[in-house]
């Protein structure tokens, strides 16, 4: 059976599904404190009929499809977006996260070392390091998180 690019996508969307409830079942005390235990027991049934339907569809598609499948898996990065988020920035380049945190660090070591600015909620660097969930250098609510 033939699968377009989208059905396929579609299919990928699927399998991430049993692998986000597995880490709630994981975590059992958690998940039952968020859930409660009757809608922890509808999380492992889902967990469960995802799984079997996935099944179905490996067996549908024929092994044929289904490697194609497997190959847009591993070439594909999945993202959530809040809708909330102009579609001008929604341009999402990928970055390595040891990359991203050495600029953080140059920035920081550059402009908030000895930083002054009585005004920093208008900081673009403080903008910049929380928009890229950046961690605080130090935890307080009345000044600078980067402030060094």
């Amino acid at each position: 059976m033939y699968l377009n690019r989208e059905n396929k996508e579609k299919a990928i969307a699927l399998f991430i599904l049993p692998n986000i409830t597995d880490h709630y079942i994981k975590q059992e005390d958690k998940a039952k404190e968020l859930f409660g235990s009757k809608g922890f027991g509808w999380l492992k049934m889902a967990k469960s009929f995802l799984t079997k339907s996935i099944e179905e569809l490996a067996v549908n598609v024929g092994p044929e499809e289904w490697m194609k499948i497997h190959k847009v898996a591993r070439h594909s990065d999945f993202i959530i977006m809040s809708r909330g988020v102009k579609p001008s920035d929604q341009a999402v380049q990928p970055v390595k996260t040891d990359a991203l945190y050495n600029l953080a660090e140059i920035a920081m070591g550059r402009e908030c070392v000895g930083c002054s600015k009585c005004d920093w909620k208008k900081c673009r660097v403080f903008h910049a390091l929380r928009d890229a969930d950046i961690p605080a250098a130090q935890e307080t609510k009345k000044d600078c998180p980067y402030r060094q």
